[in-house]
């Protein structure tokens, strides 16, 4: 009976850091997850931080704003360079339009679409 009351035998919790992790993140990402735990430990404990603070912390962390503009989407593309989408798909084929793949997805920089049209002028040429 006195079996049945007892409590389980744990094994004692031994700790180990988890490198599984974070070798798999990007060496920039880990400074703003170090900013953005110790603003969530100070928001746990009811302080607010000041928002010069946290103004100050991501300024030193030299983080670029990636414009949405900067890559196209196909039928953004077409739109710009008023073109079918067979008509860009032949151009991405024959590699006079590179493009970028991002996952399962493809876009067109718009640099690209900018060098694209530029040569058009330059050369007179028509498609």
């Amino acid at each position: 009976m006195n079996q049945l009351l007892e409590k389980p035998k744990v094994a004692p919790r031994t700790t180990q850091r988890n490198n599984t992790i974070s070798p798999t993140l990007p060496r920039d990402v880990k400074p703003l997850l170090r900013v953005l735990g110790t603003l969530a430990l100070k928001l746990s404990e009811g302080d607010i931080p000041d928002r010069r603070w946290l103004t100050d912390e991501l300024a030193r962390l030299d983080i670029r704003r990636a414009d949405n503009d900067d890559l196209l989407t196909l039928a953004e593309a077409c739109s710009r360079l008023r073109l079918s989408k067979w008509s860009v798909y032949k151009l991405m084929h024959n590699g006079e339009l590179r493009t970028v793949k991002v996952g399962s997805r493809r876009f067109v920089p718009l640099r690209e679409v900018e060098r694209f049209l530029k040569t058009l002028i330059a050369d007179g040429s028509a498609l």
